[in-house]
Protein backbone atom coordinates (compact mmCIF):
# COMPACT_ATOMS: atom_id res chain seq x y z
CA UNK A 1 0.00 0.00 0.00
CA UNK A 2 1.18 3.56 -0.70
CA UNK A 3 2.60 5.59 2.19
CA UNK A 4 1.74 9.01 0.78
CA UNK A 5 -0.69 10.78 -1.48
CA UNK A 6 -0.42 10.26 -5.20
CA UNK A 7 -1.21 13.87 -6.09
CA UNK A 8 -1.76 13.18 -9.78
CA UNK A 9 -4.33 10.51 -8.96
CA UNK A 10 -6.04 12.89 -6.53
CA UNK A 11 -6.74 15.70 -9.02
CA UNK A 12 -9.99 14.28 -10.50
CA UNK A 13 -11.35 13.61 -7.02
CA UNK A 14 -10.43 17.10 -5.86
CA UNK A 15 -12.20 18.68 -8.84
CA UNK A 16 -15.34 16.57 -8.46
CA UNK A 17 -15.66 16.85 -4.68
CA UNK A 18 -14.93 20.59 -4.63
CA UNK A 19 -17.23 21.52 -7.51
CA UNK A 20 -20.13 19.41 -6.30
CA UNK A 21 -19.88 20.59 -2.69
CA UNK A 22 -19.59 24.19 -3.92
CA UNK A 23 -22.86 23.72 -5.83
CA UNK A 24 -24.51 22.02 -2.84
CA UNK A 25 -23.58 24.89 -0.51
CA UNK A 26 -24.78 27.53 -2.99
CA UNK A 27 -27.99 25.56 -3.45
CA UNK A 28 -28.82 26.06 0.22
CA UNK A 29 -28.97 29.77 -0.53
CA UNK A 30 -31.09 29.12 -3.62
CA UNK A 31 -33.69 27.34 -1.50
CA UNK A 32 -33.63 30.00 1.22
CA UNK A 33 -34.00 32.88 -1.24
CA UNK A 34 -36.83 31.15 -3.12
CA UNK A 35 -38.71 30.52 0.12
CA UNK A 36 -38.35 34.17 1.14
CA UNK A 37 -39.19 35.47 -2.34
CA UNK A 38 -42.30 33.28 -2.60
CA UNK A 39 -43.30 34.25 0.96
CA UNK A 40 -43.83 30.64 1.97
CA UNK A 41 -45.99 30.40 5.14
CA UNK A 42 -44.57 28.89 8.34
CA UNK A 43 -46.62 25.70 8.05
CA UNK A 44 -45.24 25.01 4.60
CA UNK A 45 -41.69 25.74 5.78
CA UNK A 46 -41.98 22.87 8.26
CA UNK A 47 -43.02 20.57 5.43
CA UNK A 48 -40.10 21.78 3.31
CA UNK A 49 -37.65 20.95 6.10
CA UNK A 50 -39.32 17.57 6.58
CA UNK A 51 -38.89 16.74 2.88
CA UNK A 52 -35.27 17.89 3.07
CA UNK A 53 -34.45 15.47 5.91
CA UNK A 54 -36.47 12.68 4.29
CA UNK A 55 -34.48 13.10 1.06
CA UNK A 56 -31.26 11.84 2.66
CA UNK A 57 -32.98 8.66 3.81
CA UNK A 58 -34.68 8.07 0.44
CA UNK A 59 -31.43 8.76 -1.42
CA UNK A 60 -29.53 6.19 0.64
CA UNK A 61 -32.27 3.58 0.15
CA UNK A 62 -32.42 4.24 -3.59
CA UNK A 63 -28.64 3.94 -3.91
CA UNK A 64 -28.72 0.66 -1.98
CA UNK A 65 -31.34 -0.72 -4.36
CA UNK A 66 -30.19 0.60 -7.74
CA UNK A 67 -26.48 -0.08 -7.15
CA UNK A 68 -27.33 -3.78 -7.55
CA UNK A 69 -28.49 -3.19 -11.12
CA UNK A 70 -26.66 -0.12 -12.47
CA UNK A 71 -23.14 1.28 -12.40
CA UNK A 72 -22.56 4.08 -9.93
CA UNK A 73 -21.51 6.25 -12.86
CA UNK A 74 -24.95 5.94 -14.47
CA UNK A 75 -26.70 6.55 -11.15
CA UNK A 76 -24.67 9.72 -10.56
CA UNK A 77 -25.29 11.06 -14.07
CA UNK A 78 -29.03 10.45 -13.76
CA UNK A 79 -29.18 12.20 -10.38
CA UNK A 80 -27.16 15.13 -11.69
CA UNK A 81 -29.51 15.61 -14.63
CA UNK A 82 -32.57 15.59 -12.35
CA UNK A 83 -30.78 17.98 -10.01
CA UNK A 84 -29.79 20.38 -12.82
CA UNK A 85 -33.31 20.41 -14.29
CA UNK A 86 -34.76 21.08 -10.84
CA UNK A 87 -32.37 23.98 -10.19
CA UNK A 88 -33.15 25.48 -13.61
CA UNK A 89 -36.85 25.12 -12.94
CA UNK A 90 -36.50 27.05 -9.69
CA UNK A 91 -35.01 30.11 -11.36
CA UNK A 92 -36.43 30.16 -14.85
CA UNK A 93 -39.83 28.45 -14.75
CA UNK A 94 -43.10 28.83 -12.93
CA UNK A 95 -43.56 25.88 -10.61
CA UNK A 96 -46.31 24.56 -8.42
CA UNK A 97 -46.51 24.57 -4.63
CA UNK A 98 -45.84 20.83 -4.55
CA UNK A 99 -42.52 21.35 -6.29
CA UNK A 100 -41.60 24.06 -3.79
CA UNK A 101 -41.91 21.45 -1.05
CA UNK A 102 -40.20 18.51 -2.75
CA UNK A 103 -37.34 20.47 -4.35
CA UNK A 104 -35.28 20.34 -1.10
CA UNK A 105 -35.86 16.58 -1.09
CA UNK A 106 -34.43 16.35 -4.62
CA UNK A 107 -31.19 18.10 -3.73
CA UNK A 108 -30.75 16.28 -0.39
CA UNK A 109 -31.43 12.98 -2.20
CA UNK A 110 -28.79 13.92 -4.77
CA UNK A 111 -26.34 14.89 -2.02
CA UNK A 112 -26.77 11.50 -0.38
CA UNK A 113 -26.22 9.57 -3.61
CA UNK A 114 -23.26 11.54 -4.96
CA UNK A 115 -21.33 12.03 -1.71
CA UNK A 116 -21.65 8.32 -0.87
CA UNK A 117 -20.52 7.37 -4.38
CA UNK A 118 -17.53 9.72 -4.26
CA UNK A 119 -16.54 8.24 -0.91
CA UNK A 120 -16.54 4.80 -2.47
CA UNK A 121 -14.54 5.90 -5.51
CA UNK A 122 -11.77 7.55 -3.51
CA UNK A 123 -11.51 4.68 -1.01
CA UNK A 124 -11.44 2.07 -3.76
CA UNK A 125 -8.55 3.80 -5.55
CA UNK A 126 -5.47 1.81 -4.58
CA UNK A 127 -3.17 4.65 -5.64
CA UNK A 128 -4.21 6.68 -2.58
CA UNK A 129 -3.65 5.53 0.99
CA UNK A 130 -6.90 5.24 2.91
CA UNK A 131 -5.91 7.53 5.77
CA UNK A 132 -5.00 10.27 3.28
CA UNK A 133 -8.26 9.73 1.40
CA UNK A 134 -10.14 10.93 4.47
CA UNK A 135 -8.09 14.11 4.91
CA UNK A 136 -8.23 14.81 1.19
CA UNK A 137 -12.01 14.40 1.07
CA UNK A 138 -12.49 16.77 4.00
CA UNK A 139 -9.95 19.24 2.59
CA UNK A 140 -11.90 19.40 -0.69
CA UNK A 141 -15.15 20.07 1.19
CA UNK A 142 -13.63 22.91 3.18
CA UNK A 143 -12.13 24.50 0.07
CA UNK A 144 -15.59 24.35 -1.51
CA UNK A 145 -17.12 25.90 1.60
CA UNK A 146 -14.77 28.87 1.73
CA UNK A 147 -15.00 29.48 -2.04
CA UNK A 148 -18.81 29.39 -1.81
CA UNK A 149 -18.77 31.84 1.11
CA UNK A 150 -16.60 34.28 -0.86
CA UNK A 151 -18.79 34.07 -3.97
CA UNK A 152 -22.01 34.42 -1.95
CA UNK A 153 -20.58 37.41 -0.09
CA UNK A 154 -20.06 39.33 -3.35
CA UNK A 155 -23.42 38.22 -4.77
CA UNK A 156 -25.32 39.48 -1.71
CA UNK A 157 -23.21 42.63 -1.32
CA UNK A 158 -25.59 45.58 -1.36
CA UNK A 159 -28.69 43.37 -1.63
CA UNK A 160 -31.52 44.16 0.79
CA UNK A 161 -34.12 41.58 -0.21
CA UNK A 162 -34.29 38.64 -2.63
CA UNK A 163 -35.70 39.12 -6.12
CA UNK A 164 -35.97 37.02 -9.24
CA UNK A 165 -32.70 38.38 -10.68
CA UNK A 166 -30.79 37.36 -7.55
CA UNK A 167 -32.34 33.88 -7.61
CA UNK A 168 -31.38 33.43 -11.26
CA UNK A 169 -27.80 34.51 -10.55
CA UNK A 170 -27.62 31.91 -7.78
CA UNK A 171 -29.06 29.28 -10.12
CA UNK A 172 -26.39 30.04 -12.75
CA UNK A 173 -23.65 29.96 -10.10
CA UNK A 174 -25.08 26.60 -9.04
CA UNK A 175 -25.21 25.04 -12.51
CA UNK A 176 -21.67 26.07 -13.59
CA UNK A 177 -19.81 23.88 -11.05
CA UNK A 178 -22.25 21.03 -11.72
CA UNK A 179 -21.24 21.21 -15.40
CA UNK A 180 -17.55 21.17 -14.45
CA UNK A 181 -18.20 18.20 -12.17
CA UNK A 182 -19.99 16.30 -14.92
CA UNK A 183 -17.23 16.92 -17.49
CA UNK A 184 -14.48 15.86 -15.09
CA UNK A 185 -16.50 12.86 -13.97
CA UNK A 186 -17.06 11.61 -17.51
CA UNK A 187 -13.54 12.25 -18.76
CA UNK A 188 -11.60 10.76 -15.85
CA UNK A 189 -10.84 7.05 -16.00
CA UNK A 190 -10.84 6.69 -12.21
CA UNK A 191 -14.65 6.91 -12.20
CA UNK A 192 -15.12 4.12 -14.72
CA UNK A 193 -16.49 0.99 -13.13
CA UNK A 194 -16.56 -2.64 -14.10
CA UNK A 195 -19.82 -4.50 -14.58
CA UNK A 196 -21.86 -4.75 -11.39
CA UNK A 197 -21.51 -8.00 -9.49
CA UNK A 198 -23.93 -9.38 -6.86
CA UNK A 199 -22.51 -9.65 -3.36
CA UNK A 200 -23.62 -11.46 -0.24
CA UNK A 201 -25.25 -8.73 1.83
CA UNK A 202 -25.37 -10.89 4.96
CA UNK A 203 -21.57 -11.19 4.99
CA UNK A 204 -21.24 -7.42 4.88
CA UNK A 205 -23.92 -6.80 7.53
CA UNK A 206 -22.42 -9.39 9.85
CA UNK A 207 -19.04 -7.69 9.76
CA UNK A 208 -20.00 -4.01 10.09
CA UNK A 209 -22.44 -3.96 13.00
CA UNK A 210 -20.11 -1.74 15.07
CA UNK A 211 -19.61 0.62 12.15
CA UNK A 212 -23.35 0.89 11.46
CA UNK A 213 -24.00 1.66 15.12
CA UNK A 214 -21.29 4.31 14.98
CA UNK A 215 -22.76 5.99 11.89
CA UNK A 216 -26.23 6.02 13.43
CA UNK A 217 -24.87 7.56 16.64
CA UNK A 218 -22.77 10.21 14.87
CA UNK A 219 -25.59 11.52 12.72
CA UNK A 220 -28.15 11.29 15.51
CA UNK A 221 -25.91 13.55 17.58
CA UNK A 222 -25.20 15.85 14.62
CA UNK A 223 -28.89 16.34 13.90
CA UNK A 224 -29.65 16.94 17.58
CA UNK A 225 -26.93 19.61 17.75
CA UNK A 226 -27.97 21.39 14.55
CA UNK A 227 -31.71 21.19 15.19
CA UNK A 228 -31.77 20.95 18.95
CA UNK A 229 -30.56 24.40 19.98
CA UNK A 230 -33.88 25.79 18.75
CA UNK A 231 -36.07 22.90 19.88
CA UNK A 232 -34.48 22.04 23.21
CA UNK A 233 -33.12 25.53 23.96
CA UNK A 234 -30.10 24.16 25.81
CA UNK A 235 -27.89 27.11 24.88
CA UNK A 236 -27.90 30.31 22.90
CA UNK A 237 -24.13 30.26 22.43
CA UNK A 238 -24.20 27.63 19.67
CA UNK A 239 -26.49 29.90 17.66
CA UNK A 240 -24.17 32.84 18.30
CA UNK A 241 -21.20 30.81 17.10
CA UNK A 242 -23.01 29.66 13.95
CA UNK A 243 -23.78 33.24 12.81
CA UNK A 244 -20.49 34.87 13.86
CA UNK A 245 -16.96 34.81 12.47
CA UNK A 246 -16.04 32.28 15.17
CA UNK A 247 -17.32 29.52 12.91
CA UNK A 248 -14.60 30.27 10.35
CA UNK A 249 -11.87 29.82 12.97
CA UNK A 250 -13.50 26.58 14.08
CA UNK A 251 -13.70 25.28 10.50
CA UNK A 252 -10.09 26.30 9.82
CA UNK A 253 -8.98 24.59 13.02
CA UNK A 254 -10.85 21.41 12.11
CA UNK A 255 -9.25 21.45 8.65
CA UNK A 256 -5.71 21.79 10.00
CA UNK A 257 -6.27 19.18 12.69
CA UNK A 258 -7.91 16.81 10.19
CA UNK A 259 -4.77 16.78 8.06
CA UNK A 260 -2.55 16.43 11.13
CA UNK A 261 -4.63 13.69 12.72
CA UNK A 262 -4.84 11.73 9.47
CA UNK A 263 -1.05 11.63 9.31
CA UNK A 264 -0.44 10.54 12.91
CA UNK A 265 -3.53 9.41 14.84
CA UNK A 266 -4.82 6.98 12.23
CA UNK A 267 -1.57 5.01 12.43
CA UNK A 268 -2.90 3.54 15.68
CA UNK A 269 -5.51 0.87 16.27
CA UNK A 270 -8.80 2.36 14.96
CA UNK A 271 -10.83 0.42 17.53
CA UNK A 272 -8.91 2.09 20.35
CA UNK A 273 -9.56 5.44 18.66
CA UNK A 274 -13.28 4.64 18.54
CA UNK A 275 -13.45 3.72 22.22
CA UNK A 276 -11.57 6.90 23.14
CA UNK A 277 -13.91 9.04 20.99
CA UNK A 278 -17.09 7.49 22.42
CA UNK A 279 -15.79 8.02 25.95
CA UNK A 280 -14.79 11.62 25.23
CA UNK A 281 -18.16 12.42 23.63
CA UNK A 282 -20.00 10.88 26.57
CA UNK A 283 -17.99 13.04 28.98
CA UNK A 284 -18.46 16.20 26.90
CA UNK A 285 -22.25 15.86 26.67
CA UNK A 286 -22.56 14.80 30.31
CA UNK A 287 -20.80 18.00 31.36
CA UNK A 288 -22.64 20.35 28.99
CA UNK A 289 -24.32 22.22 31.85
CA UNK A 290 -20.89 23.41 33.03
CA UNK A 291 -19.68 24.87 29.74
CA UNK A 292 -22.74 25.67 27.60
CA UNK A 293 -23.37 29.18 28.97
CA UNK A 294 -19.92 30.64 28.37
CA UNK A 295 -19.06 31.69 24.81
CA UNK A 296 -15.34 30.82 25.09
CA UNK A 297 -15.91 27.44 26.74
CA UNK A 298 -18.73 26.71 24.29
CA UNK A 299 -16.50 27.46 21.29
CA UNK A 300 -13.74 25.20 22.59
CA UNK A 301 -16.15 22.44 23.61
CA UNK A 302 -18.11 22.38 20.34
CA UNK A 303 -14.78 22.37 18.49
CA UNK A 304 -13.66 19.33 20.50
CA UNK A 305 -17.01 17.58 19.93
CA UNK A 306 -16.64 18.17 16.18
CA UNK A 307 -13.12 16.70 16.27
CA UNK A 308 -14.24 13.62 18.20
CA UNK A 309 -17.16 13.06 15.82
CA UNK A 310 -14.78 13.46 12.86
CA UNK A 311 -12.31 10.95 14.31
CA UNK A 312 -15.09 8.50 15.14
CA UNK A 313 -16.61 8.77 11.67
CA UNK A 314 -13.31 8.48 9.79
CA UNK A 315 -11.90 5.72 11.97
CA UNK A 316 -14.89 3.54 11.10
CA UNK A 317 -14.44 4.31 7.42
CA UNK A 318 -10.85 3.10 7.71
CA UNK A 319 -12.05 -0.12 9.33
CA UNK A 320 -14.57 -0.68 6.52
CA UNK A 321 -11.93 0.04 3.85
CA UNK A 322 -9.59 -2.46 5.52
CA UNK A 323 -12.25 -5.17 5.70
CA UNK A 324 -13.66 -5.00 2.16
CA UNK A 325 -12.69 -4.38 -1.45
CA UNK A 326 -14.47 -3.83 -4.75
CA UNK A 327 -18.25 -4.34 -4.66
CA UNK A 328 -18.22 -5.47 -1.03
CA UNK A 329 -16.61 -2.14 -0.16
CA UNK A 330 -19.26 -0.34 -2.22
CA UNK A 331 -22.10 -2.07 -0.35
CA UNK A 332 -20.45 -1.48 3.02
CA UNK A 333 -20.05 2.27 2.43
CA UNK A 334 -23.64 2.54 1.17
CA UNK A 335 -24.89 0.76 4.31
CA UNK A 336 -22.68 3.01 6.45
CA UNK A 337 -24.23 6.17 5.01
CA UNK A 338 -27.71 4.61 5.17
CA UNK A 339 -27.26 4.02 8.91
CA UNK A 340 -26.25 7.68 9.22
CA UNK A 341 -29.35 8.79 7.32
CA UNK A 342 -31.55 6.69 9.62
CA UNK A 343 -29.90 8.27 12.68
CA UNK A 344 -30.34 11.74 11.19
CA UNK A 345 -34.03 11.12 10.49
CA UNK A 346 -34.69 9.54 13.91
CA UNK A 347 -33.16 12.54 15.65
CA UNK A 348 -35.34 14.88 13.58
CA UNK A 349 -38.48 12.93 14.50
CA UNK A 350 -37.49 13.00 18.18
CA UNK A 351 -36.97 16.78 18.02
CA UNK A 352 -40.30 17.30 16.24
CA UNK A 353 -42.14 15.41 18.96
CA UNK A 354 -40.26 17.00 21.84
CA UNK A 355 -42.11 19.16 24.31
CA UNK A 356 -40.49 22.61 24.18
CA UNK A 357 -41.53 23.11 27.82
CA UNK A 358 -39.46 20.16 28.98
CA UNK A 359 -36.21 20.61 30.85
CA UNK A 360 -33.61 22.23 28.62
CA UNK A 361 -31.23 19.26 29.01
CA UNK A 362 -33.72 16.48 28.27
CA UNK A 363 -32.12 16.03 24.85
CA UNK A 364 -29.04 14.64 26.65
CA UNK A 365 -30.89 11.52 27.78
CA UNK A 366 -31.08 9.78 24.36
CA UNK A 367 -27.58 10.99 23.38
CA UNK A 368 -25.97 9.68 26.57
CA UNK A 369 -28.04 6.48 26.34
CA UNK A 370 -26.85 5.87 22.75
CA UNK A 371 -23.22 6.66 23.59
CA UNK A 372 -23.28 4.62 26.82
CA UNK A 373 -24.86 1.59 25.14
CA UNK A 374 -22.43 1.84 22.22
CA UNK A 375 -19.46 2.05 24.58
CA UNK A 376 -20.53 -1.03 26.58
CA UNK A 377 -21.19 -3.05 23.42
CA UNK A 378 -17.89 -1.93 21.90
CA UNK A 379 -15.95 -2.96 25.01
CA UNK A 380 -17.70 -6.35 24.94
CA UNK A 381 -16.81 -6.88 21.27
CA UNK A 382 -13.30 -5.55 21.85
CA UNK A 383 -12.66 -8.28 24.41
CA UNK A 384 -14.52 -11.08 22.65
CA UNK A 385 -13.00 -10.52 19.20
CA UNK A 386 -9.57 -9.47 20.51
CA UNK A 387 -9.71 -6.22 18.58
CA UNK A 388 -6.60 -4.97 20.38
CA UNK A 389 -4.65 -7.07 17.86
CA UNK A 390 -6.12 -5.15 14.87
Amino acid sequence: MNTKINYKASIPYFICITTYMFAAIVNIQVVEQVLVFKEIPAGLLDQVYHYDILGYLIGSLMLLFFSNYFHLQKIIIFNLLIYALSVYNVGFSTFFELFQKIYPMIYSLTNSVIITSLLYYIFSDKRITHKYSIAFFLFSIFIAYFLAQIVLYYIFLGTDSPDLVLIRILVIVNIIPITIFLCSFLLSSCFHQLKTKPVNSLIVLKNIDLELLASFSIFYITMTVFYGYETYKFTDNLLMISVSNIRYYIFAGILLLAVFLSKFIFNYNPHKINIACITALLLMFSSISFWSNDILLSSISWFLIAIFLYLYFCSNLLIIAAKFTDFYLQLAIILYTLAGAVGYFCSYIAAENADVNDDRYNFLIPICLILGTTLLYYLYRYQRNQLEKW
